[in-house]
C-alpha cells in the first residue's frame, strides 16, 4: 500500500508541474523539454 500512495504522490506532482508550466507558457523553453 505504501509503494502505491508513493507512486500516486508522485504521478500527481509531475502532473501538477507539467500543469503549472503549460500555464505559464514557459515550458517550450524548458531543457527538459
Amino acid at each position: 500500500m505504501k509503494d502505491g500512495s508513493i507512486s500516486d504522490d508522485i504521478i500527481f506532482r509531475i502532473v501538477r508541474f507539467i500543469c503549472i508550466n503549460e500555464d505559464q507558457i514557459e515550458w517550450k523553453h524548458s531543457p527538459l523539454f
